[in-house]
């Protein structure tokens, strides 16, 4: 795949216009993305994030960024344990998925999708166990554990 050479935005029914960071600055901000994923600083889970995040909102390349970034995010949890289904996370999400991204993206706030990734997950994790229950979900549980994050916190941010 090469980086795109030309300005791309997006038009969703979701989410409203959005015009991604122009083509001159793409590989440069890559490049600060590798560097920020070989140092090893925080977790694999938090750098699978930030992953999502940058290559969502660079959108290096005129096709396949979604599926470029979802790959990458799984290929980061450093887990056998789980496969994430953003895809499916993002549809059943109608926007919201999206929405705090963008806050990450456009003003450094994690916590929003931290938490929707908590409660995601542990959502799908109950599911999958045929015990999903209505209502809100505390967020980490049991599948964060099996990730290694501590006895059921969620704790994405923190390196083990």
């Amino acid at each position: 795949m090469r980086i795109r050479t030309v300005p791309v935005f997006a038009v969703s029914k979701q989410v409203d216009y959005w015009e991604f960071p122009p083509f001159d600055v793409v590989e440069p901000q890559l490049r600060r993305l590798h560097g920020a994923l070989v140092s090893k600083r925080s977790s694999p889970f938090f750098q699978a994030m930030l992953s999502l995040v940058g290559i969502t909102f660079l959108h290096p390349f005129l096709d396949g960024n979604g599926r470029t970034s979802r790959i990458v995010f799984n290929a980061l949890i450093d887990t056998d344990e789980a496969y994430i289904p953003l895809k499916e996370i993002q549809y059943l999400s109608k926007g919201g998925f999206t929405l705090k991204l963008k806050q990450a993206w456009l003003h450094g706030n994690w916590n929003p999708v931290v938490e929707f990734f908590c409660s995601s997950i542990d959502m799908a994790e109950l599911m999958s166990k045929g015990r999903a229950l209505r209502g809100s979900i505390d967020g980490g549980g049991a599948f964060f554990s099996a990730l290694g994050y501590g006895g059921g916190k969620c704790q994405p941010g923190v390196t083990r």
